[in-house]
């Protein structure tokens, strides 16, 4: 992908612009409807671009997990570059270290907690001792962090089953000091290591590779942390991953491995991250990570939420061709489409966009004509209702992806349902 998808500093920007083309149309609005407008369409919209945009901040992710597992082995993974010190010596005391982790061509940081001598600071019963709870609760209310990362080498999972029931606890204080859950996930690392046979890489190759791991992560699932249920990340590949029952202290168990010239399953880390991380942190998560599938299941998301804003329409009583408030909105989410392809975040961007499939947004906008131009591409003529409002928002939506992240220009009513 290119250098930066969206460029942050540049929303006010694409605020005052959408707001212009809002004010433009609403001229025409009697007074007692632009109240209802700004309430179902224009604050929705601009807090849809504040939380994504305007306030996206850095993820928190809090690595928990012994020494020697691959923690540090992992991070540097993600990341693409060594940032963190693989360091196997063994801590004799509990520590929390943040460090921050800077994307500087790709306008992205992330916010790395690494703990250690969680683990090894446990009492005989496997119970959290008085100084590990202390540094963890330290690092919750100090960081606040967006979710747990476990990891946990495929060779020990069958001899740390007290290190899973000490997650209970944690999830406990996690509780007590945020007052919400968070997601725990569970890493199994160093999967290679599975077997007599650690140059049989990767599973895809080599099927008894593939089934240790399979069964490894159904022992962790089944036997150690009890979850009867289990959806497969991927239902014609079982060895990739699982998520768990809803209410399990793990949301899911992903295998891994971080072999230098040959790592394995970090898109599916990847991905997991990406569905469990809160919308205000995930333009810097998917930035850093300048990975097209990610950046276009962002673009989705947005366009969804968008889809939904504009079925907001049919609530609103309109003497007058509803069809153009949704235009605005519309500019807006072509907008963002564009600038997560790595195009210019700009109304120019979704003008292109637009022109492209027949409408023109130009200066001093008028009402009659937005009308004109968004019937040809939204049927149900000039007054629509929320669901032919939220359909066709959606099918520019997905018109708009097609176009900016696979070049290719196919007319909204394609995509319309």
């Amino acid at each position: 992908m290119g250098k930066v998808a969206i460029d942050k500093e540049r929303t006010a920007e694409l605020i005052e612009q959408v707001e212009n083309i809002f004010e433009a149309i609403m001229k025409a609005l009697p007074a007692e409807v632009r109240g209802p407008v700004e309430s179902v369409l224009m604050k929705p919209l601009f807090g849809l671009l504040q939380e994504f945009v305007s306030e996206a901040r850095p993820p928190v992710f809090l690595f928990l997990g012994r020494s020697g597992h691959g923690k540090s082995t992992l991070v540097n993974a993600l990341v693409g570059r060594e940032v963190a010190k693989v360091n196997p010596v063994k801590p004799e005391t509990p520590s929390a270290e943040a460090y921050s982790i800077d994307f500087p061509d790709k306008d992205a940081h992330w916010t790395i907690v690494d703990t250690r001598g969680i683990f090894e600071s446990t009492k005989p019963d496997g119970a959290i001792k008085e100084d590990a709870t202390e540094v963890l609760k330290e690092a919750i209310d100090d960081y606040k962090p967006d979710i747990f990362l476990h990891v946990i080498a495929a060779t020990e999972v069958r001899n740390l089953k007290k290190d899973f029931e000490v997650v209970e606890e944690m999830r406990e204080l996690v509780r007590r000091r945020l007052g919400r859950e968070i997601p725990f996930l569970a890493i199994i690392n160093k999967c290679d290591g599975l077997g007599d046979r650690p140059k049989d890489w990767p599973p895809e190759e080599f099927p008894a590779k593939a089934d240790l791991i399979l069964k490894t992560q159904k022992y962790l699932a089944k036997d150690i942390l009890g979850s009867n249920e289990v959806k497969y990340y991927n239902s014609r590949y079982n060895v990739k991953g699982v998520w768990l029952d809803g209410d399990h202290d793990y949301v899911a168990i992903v295998p891994t491995s971080c072999i230098e010239d040959a790592p394995w399953n970090l898109d599916t880390l990847t991905d997991v991250i990406y569905n469990k991380l809160p919308d205000s942190a995930l333009l810097d998560f998917v930035q850093a990570q300048g990975r097209k599938d990610e950046l276009l299941k962002m673009s989705r998301k947005i366009t969804r939420k968008c889809a939904a804003i504009a079925g907001g329409i049919g609530a609103i009583p309109m003497p007058i061709p509803d069809i153009a408030l949704l235009l605005p909105l519309q500019t807006a989410m072509v907008a963002l489409i564009g600038g997560l392809s790595c195009r210019a975040f700009s109304v120019d961007t979704a003008k292109e966009f637009l022109a492209a499939v027949g409408v023109n947004v130009g200066a001093g906008y008028a009402l009659r004509e937005a009308s004109r131009q968004l019937v040809k591409i939204i049927p149900g003529g000039f007054a629509v209702s929320a669901g032919v409002a939220g359909a066709g928002t959606l099918a520019i939506g997905k018109a708009a992806e097609s176009y900016f992240f696979k070049g290719e220009l196919v007319k909204p009513g394609v995509f319309y349902d």
